[in-house]
């Protein structure tokens, strides 16, 4: 008897887990990110989705053994792909980027840093993701104009959406 309500428990603990595992994959419910591991260079944000009202946290993660460089005053821009009536209408695009009057000085990541950046959630019915541009082998204290970098690269983060 004993036996037997330890197996029924069982089952249903592993019913309850599955149950888990197939609604949370059907509603996509897995809002926050993990963190990019690994050499290379990677933007990302900390969800999945937001809301209108929260804020996107960009994250680039250097994990190369040299420093590189981002544009001091648009250091990334928003793409995105929007959507009507549950269908794509076009390719990516920039929908968001940065004001700048004057170009600053850019930002150096050292090897084996991050940097963050912090932006108001916006109206927008579509996917979004974060495009930045860095450059490798600049001089420091300099803009990217002026940095003589050797290479530039651009990374993209895995796509979100803003609920609104």
């Amino acid at each position: 008897m004993k036996g037997w309500v330890i197996i029924v428990l069982g089952l249903i603990l592993v019913s309850f887990f599955y149950a888990l595992l197939i609604v949370g994959g059907f509603f996509k419910i897995k809002p926050y990110r993990a963190k990019m591991v690994g050499e290379g260079v990677f933007v990302s944000v900390d969800k999945n989705w937001y809301e209108t009202n929260e804020s996107i946290t960009i994250t680039f993660t250097n994990n190369l053994s040299n420093a590189v460089f981002l544009d001091g005053c648009r250091p990334y821009v928003i793409e995105g792909r929007p959507v009507k009536d549950g269908r794509i209408i076009s390719d990516w695009a920039v929908v968001w980027a940065q004001n700048c009057k004057i170009e600053k000085i850019a930002y150096k990541v050292k090897p084996y840093t991050s940097i963050d950046f912090t932006m108001p959630a916006f109206n927008f019915e579509g996917e979004l993701r974060v495009s930045v541009d860095y450059y490798e082998g600049c001089d420091s204290g300099k803009s990217i104009s002026y940095s003589h970098c050797k290479n530039t690269s651009t990374v993209r983060s895995e796509s979100f959406i803003i609920i609104t």
